[in-house]
């Protein structure tokens, strides 16, 4: 069976603070410091997905998490030439208090793009999302699949039905 190696991807999430909105690494308080009263502990995750069998289907492969540094969280995923396509943002306006790097094992973004399933606690989280490289073409299926719709990036979609309810994400170039 021939495969598509353009829409088989890796995938890194890297769970960081809104500090890291501003494309800074400087947090509020050290890593390794206690949240203060009303704030909440920053999860620092990554997750690679790609190929599980003869399916062509994208899949979870590995996660890590760490408490410490989304730098943590990585280590050990074979990030080694993947390239960012996406960052994905729990708000509106590109902010919130997820925020996920994606990466691709396979370049940029092409036409054929990559497509696969957020995980359960991005479904109902999602709600802005900036692309890099070439990946500037989106589609997005609610979870429910009824509705489907293309946007070029980046895109805030914090007002539309795809806010927090997302079943399927594809980033291509176009």
């Amino acid at each position: 069976m021939k495969f598509n190696l353009s829409r088989i991807g890796a995938i890194a999430t890297g769970v960081i603070g809104t500090a890291m909105i501003a494309g800074t690494a400087a947090l509020a308080a050290p890593a390794t410091a206690a949240p203060t009263e009303g704030t909440a502990a920053v999860k620092y995750c990554a997750k690679v997905v790609g190929q599980k069998g003869a399916s062509g289907k994208l899949e979870t492969l590995r996660e890590s998490c760490s408490s410490n540094s989304p730098e943590e969280a990585r280590q050990g995923l074979r990030l080694a030439g993947s390239t960012k396509l996406m960052t994905w943002y729990s708000d509106g306006g590109y902010k919130g208090k997820m925020i996920s790097d994606i990466y691709g094992s396979y370049g940029t973004c092409d036409g054929a793009g990559y497509g696969f399933e957020p995980s359960d606690d991005w479904k109902d989280s999602l709600s802005s999302i900036r692309g890099y490289g070439q990946c500037n073409k989106l589609r997005l299926t609610n979870i429910a699949k009824t509705h489907s719709k293309s946007f070029t990036l980046p895109e805030s979609f914090g007002d539309e039905i795809y806010n927090n309810n997302v079943g399927y994400v594809k980033v291509w170039h176009g």
